[in-house]
C-alpha cells in the first residue's frame, strides 16, 4: 500500500509548483475559492519579501550574510524558503484562515506611530506562521540524498512571485536560471553535489514495474497535495488500484476518505487476504506471512486493521 507515491521527472520537475499557481485546490474547494487561497498564499509571500529585513533574520537559523552551504547565499536561501512555504501550506495544513487573519493586520493607519506598532504586530504574526510550517530538515537528509540520485525532486518556480514583486520595484536574487536545482544547493555541500549525480534508472524501473507487477497494490493520493501532480502515471495494470481523495493533501489516510472509497479498499484487501489463505505457510526460521503476490502488503493490512484505520 503506497501513500502519495511520487514520480518526479528528474531533479527539477516543474509540475508541482506550476499547480501551486494555477490549479491546486480546484477539486477540493472549487475553482473560485481555490484561486482565492492561491492568491492569499502568493500575497503572503510577497509581503514576506517586501519585509525581508525583519522577517529573514527571524526565519533563517543563520545570519543575514552567511549560508552554511557554499553554493548558496542567505538571501537566496530566504527566497527559496518563502517559495517553499507555499508548497508546504498546500502539502499539509492548508491553514488559509491563519494566513487571512495575519493579512488583515496589515497596517492601514496614516499615523506613523500607529502604523509602526501595527507593522510590528503584523510582522511578528507573519513570522509565527512561517515558523509553524518549519520542519526538521536534518531528519529529511536521507530522503534528499535519494531524491538527488534517483527519485528526483520538484523544481522551485518563482516567476509568479517575481512578477508580483516587480509592481513594487523589488527584485529577487534568485533568477530563473539560478533557481534551477537550487533545492540541492540548500541541502548539500559542493563535495556532496559532486558525488550525488542523478540517474533515471530507478525511474525507468518503477515505470516498468507498474506495467508488469503482479502484486496487489493500492495507491492513495490527496488531490490538493502538490506531490499529487508528480504522481505515478496511470497504468492499465489491473493489479494496481489508485484512489484519489479531495478531502486531504499529503497526509491523506484511508480513514479520512469517503465511505465509498473506504468500502472499496476494504473489499479489495479482504478479497486478497481470502485468496491468500491457501498460500500462507509458517517458515522454518520463525514463521510469518509468505503471501505470494502480496508481500508486505499483507502485514501492512493486518497492522492497519489492528489500529482501526479502516
Amino acid at each position: 500500500m503506497s501513500y502519495v507515491a511520487p514520480f518526479c521527472n528528474g531533479i527539477d520537475d516543474p509540475r508541482g509548483f506550476e499547480a501551486l499557481y494555477s490549479t491546486i485546490g480546484n477539486e477540493r474547494y472549487g475553482e473560485k475559492q481555490a484561486k482565492k487561497y492561491r492568491d492569499l498564499v502568493l500575497n503572503f509571500q510577497v509581503e514576506a519579501i517586501k519585509n525581508r529585513d525583519y522577517v529573514q533574520p527571524q526565519c533563517l537559523k543563520y545570519s543575514k550574510d552567511y549560508s552554511p552551504y557554499p553554493l548558496a547565499t542567505a538571501s537566496k536561501d530566504f527566497e527559496a524558503y518563502v517559495a517553499d512555504f507555499g508548497e508546504g501550506v498546500w502539502q499539509y495544513k492548508q491553514n488559509f484562515a491563519s494566513l487571512d487573519e495575519v493579512m488583515k493586520i496589515l497596517p492601514q493607519s496614516d499615523d506613523p506611530l500607529t502604523e509602526e506598532r501595527e507593522n510590528k504586530k503584523f510582522l511578528d504574526a507573519m513570522v509565527s506562521v512561517f515558523k509553524a510550517e518549519d520542519s526538521d530538515e536534518a531528519s529529511f537528509f536521507p530522503y534528499m540524498v535519494q531524491a538527488a540520485v534517483e527519485n528526483g525532486n520538484y523544481a522551485l518556480i518563482l516567476k509568479p512571485l517575481r512578477d508580483e514583486l516587480e509592481k513594487f520595484n523589488i527584485s529577487l536574487d534568485l533568477t530563473e536560471e539560478t533557481e534551477k536545482n537550487y533545492n540541492a544547493c540548500c541541502d548539500f555541500t559542493k563535495e556532496q553535489l559532486e558525488k550525488f549525480k542523478f540517474k533515471s534508472d530507478m525511474r525507468e524501473k518503477m515505470l516498468a514495474w507498474t506495467n508488469t507487477n503482479t502484486s496487489n497494490v493500492i495507491m492513495i493520493y490527496g488531490d490538493s497535495d502538490p506531490w499529487y501532480f508528480m504522481r505515478l502515471p496511470e497504468t492499465d495494470n489491473e493489479n494496481i488500484h489508485v484512489f484519489t481523495s479531495s478531502r486531504d493533501a499529503h497526509n491523506i489516510r484511508i480513514s479520512k476518505m469517503a465511505d465509498e472509497q473506504k468500502n472499496e479498499i476494504t473489499a479489495l484487501i479482504t478479497q486478497w487476504l481470502q485468496q491468500d489463505t491457501t498460500q500462507q505457510h509458517i517458515s522454518s526460521s520463525g514463521g510469518g506471512c509468505n503471501a505470494a503476490g502480496l508481500g508486505y502488503v499483507c502485514l501492512a493490512v493486518l497492522i492497519f486493521k489492528r489500529k482501526k484505520i479502516f
